[in-house]
């Protein structure tokens, strides 16, 4: 019990860096170590351990200037390297990579991005996960394909961009899928929400005039032609699925506990009232049913619920 107090200060800087880890209980080293400030749990690694995670980690040093050898071997000298980089973002310097260590190794890396990041998802990609892949640390289109099918697998959105929820997954090597959904990461609300229709442009924004400006517009359009897939902003439950009247076909979807999302004008569903989504899940098609000038999608954002106080949904994502 002492030996884990102890541990669970060194946050607090009471006691020193335990450099020996296997002193602590599995329950302690994940809670003082694994777990990152975001409330994720991190694989732990430290001198003398020899794993893929450790290879990755010594790329993404390798990204952050440090200089060290892509051996797979925890050494004394990548140990005196993740004290350096500890030190430069303001981390305890204790050589042990937990949680926001690897929040902080991280960066996103996408379609066109060179380097020694793009090597470390090439590395697990090719050696973890058995993808057919070249360690190039150019991220071009078939690095582009193999992350979208891996993040297809693992209910992530498939963007085709490395972000933290698909660190996430290639690192811990998680599944985002929960009760057979083949949507995404059923019911995990994130801290962002997501384009709920990539890739098309906002036609007509929040507020604008509507019937003479008797009425201002609730959430926004996006020009989507009839049978665009539409996606689960966030993750969360499907509280209403139906007609109605001027929205056509409309879906609501509540997240985070203060949230909820409507997808209207839609020709098509794709989930059921009561069904636990995911963010980046396909949730149903656009269409043109209801009241509307043509295709589109309507999308709207309200806080505090189904008819809770609508707002722009730019104030939560970027279009």
């Amino acid at each position: 019990m002492q030996r884990a107090v102890c541990a669970l200060l060194l946050t607090l800087a009471a006691c020193g860096p335990a450099d020996d880890l296997d002193s602590l209980d599995a329950e302690t080293t994940r809670e003082v170590y694994g777990k990152a400030d975001t409330g994720r749990y991190w694989p732990v690694i430290r001198q003398g351990d020899s794993n893929r995670n450790v290879v990755t980690a010594q790329y993404l040093l390798r990204h952050h200037g440090e200089s060290l050898s892509l051996t797979g071997a925890f050494s004394s000298g990548m140990k005196s390297a993740v004290i350096g980089f500890q030190k430069k973002k303001g981390l305890w310097p204790d050589g042990v990579v937990g949680g926001n260590t690897w929040e902080k190794l991280i960066v996103p890396v996408r379609l066109g991005d060179l380097g020694w990041a793009v090597g470390a998802v090439q590395d697990l990609l090719l050696n973890r996960y058995a993808y057919g892949i070249s360690i190039t640390k150019l991220y071009g289109t078939t690095t582009h394909n193999r992350v979208t099918a891996f993040q297809k697998a693992r209910c992530l959105n498939p963007d085709g961009v490395v972000g933290e929820d698909t660190w996430y997954g290639l690192v811990k090597n998680a599944s985002f899928c929960t009760g057979g959904s083949s949507g995404g990461a059923a019911g995990v609300c994130y801290g962002t929400f997501t384009h709920p229709a990539p890739g098309y442009p906002v036609t007509s924004e929040f507020g604008t005039c509507r019937d003479g400006c008797t009425r201002r517009h609730e959430g926004i359009d996006i020009g989507t032609p009839t049978g665009t897939p539409v996606r689960a902003a966030n993750g969360g439950v499907v509280v209403w699925a139906g007609w109605a009247s001027g929205y056509g076909y409309a879906i609501d979807v509540s997240h985070c506990g203060s949230y909820t999302t409507r997808y209207a004008h839609l020709s098509q569903f794709k989930v059921y009232q009561g069904q636990t989504v995911a963010r980046g899940q396909t949730i149903a098609l656009s269409g043109n049913t209801g009241v509307g000038t043509g295709p589109h999608l309507h999308f709207e954002v309200r806080k505090g619920g189904s008819w809770g106080t609508p707002i722009n949904p730019r104030y939560l994502i970027q279009f």
